[in-house]
């Protein structure tokens, strides 16, 4: 998909998006396994959830706040999180 004249095709742009589409799966399937997971480990031993925090990003604004400057990173939030049980 190399464009060294700046000016990109519908063809590759299509073709772009569709590589995002599949890395947006892929961290879906991840992040739904690792839920599944940390689920098990805690009824495994008998542990309540407490919550999670992000270690990495930062906290991600309540609906009413949202903050479309802010790093891209913040909106991927499982990256590197921390999850609590009692």
């Amino acid at each position: 998909m190399e464009n060294n004249n700046k000016n990109i095709t519908k063809e590759d742009l299509s073709k772009a998006l569709t590589e995002v589409r599949k890395a947006y799966r892929l961290i879906y399937q991840f992040q739904d396994q690792m839920l599944k997971l940390i689920n098990y480990i805690g009824s495994f031993y008998s542990l309540k959830f407490y919550g999670w925090w992000q270690k990495f990003s930062a906290k991600l604004p309540r609906p009413q706040s949202i903050f479309l400057y802010k790093w891209a990173w913040d909106w991927i939030p499982m990256y590197y999180s921390e999850f609590i049980f009692q």
